[in-house]
């Protein structure tokens, strides 16, 4: 993918002397860059941002209604590997639109559309929590469009999984009790204590400290290491509650993902925490695709939802070693 250089325009220029796509500012080092795509139905522009100077990976963030802002943190130190494509997702904060306009199919018409702007014969992916699930949707509907996939924090494949999707056809052991588990470790000692050394369990809290406390509580079920919640982005007006809604409302039920990924011809890796709450235990994952050879799970100690926050070494190194297959 080759990157033009910056045009200059004069500070004064009118808006209506200038297209949206002629105040592209493109910084050749980088590769840093942010455009608006405005959408072939006419309801909304994508926010894009760019930044890296190896292959294209489009990058999908979670949610669904989350913002890409959060995974440039996730993709820090890989800009040498890729050149990555962020946007917001319809009705996500730089991309605004009624809720009316917002669906599974649109997302995906929206990935697609991003492809043929970017002349792009095939997709390498990225996808984080619920992004993953517009990966597969995409690749279910596309698979001769995308040549790579890589799925961190993956949500379920399948609206519900069945024992005969296991080899063996059993559910792995402790598969049925994750859900519990995982609502233990969310409300752990270590979160209280974390409360209690910033003088967050008083009455009477500041806003600031109010801030502070839902920031904790977050954190709780998306990070392992509960004093890292300062490194922790994204919730409140980063997230958008009218995306969740018409998502929820439209979104295929039951969907089954599983085939698609079986079927891929090229290389897929899911880099999970084992305190992720898709797979809490990190039982699942690893046994539905042990038969699969085109699919790697790798497991990240000690992480839970936002890997990267958890163990940023650990995640770049796996990010590292998927990008260059």
């Amino acid at each position: 993918m080759k990157l033009s250089r910056a045009l200059a325009f004069p500070l004064l220029a009118t808006a209506s002397a200038v297209s949206l796509h002629a105040q592209e500012i493109v910084d050749p080092d980088t590769g840093r860059e942010e455009w608006y795509l405005p959408t072939e139905d006419g309801k909304c522009r994508l926010y894009v941002f760019e930044l890296g100077l190896g292959e294209p990976v489009v990058v999908l963030h979670g949610g669904f209604g989350a913002e890409h802002g959060y995974l440039l943190d996730a993709v820090d130190g890989l800009e040498d590997d890729a050149h990555f494509v962020l946007y917001d997702q319809r009705g996500s904060l730089r991309s605004p639109c009624s809720e009316d306009a917002i669906d599974l199919d649109r997302h995906v018409a929206d990935l697609d559309l991003l492809r043929r702007e970017l002349g792009l014969d095939q997709l390498r992916l990225l996808a984080h929590s619920a992004g993953n699930l517009l990966a597969l949707a995409y690749l279910d509907r596309h698979p001769e469009r995308v040549s790579g996939l890589i799925l961190t924090a993956l949500a379920q494949p399948k609206s519900r999984m069945e024992p005969t999707d296991f080899p063996g056809g059993a559910y792995p052991e402790g598969f049925e009790t994750a859900g519990e588990r995982f609502q233990a470790f969310a409300s752990r000692p270590e979160v209280r204590a974390e409360l209690d050394a910033w003088d967050l369990l008083k009455t009477g809290l500041s806003r600031k400290e109010e801030s502070r406390a839902w920031r904790i509580r977050f954190a709780a079920s998306n990070l392992f290491r509960i004093e890292r919640w300062t490194h922790l982005k994204g919730g409140q007006a980063f997230y958008s509650t009218t995306v969740a809604r018409a998502m929820s409302a439209t979104f295929p039920s039951p969907y089954d993902y599983l085939p698609a990924l079986r079927a891929a011809k090229f290389p897929v890796t899911v880099i999970m925490g084992d305190h992720d709450f898709l797979d809490f235990g990190g039982a699942a994952y690893p046994l539905l695709f042990s038969d699969q050879g085109h699919i790697e799970v790798v497991q990240i100690r000690d992480a839970g939802h936002s890997l990267w926050v958890d163990q940023p070494e650990a995640f770049r190194k796996a990010a590292k070693r998927a990008l260059r297959k």
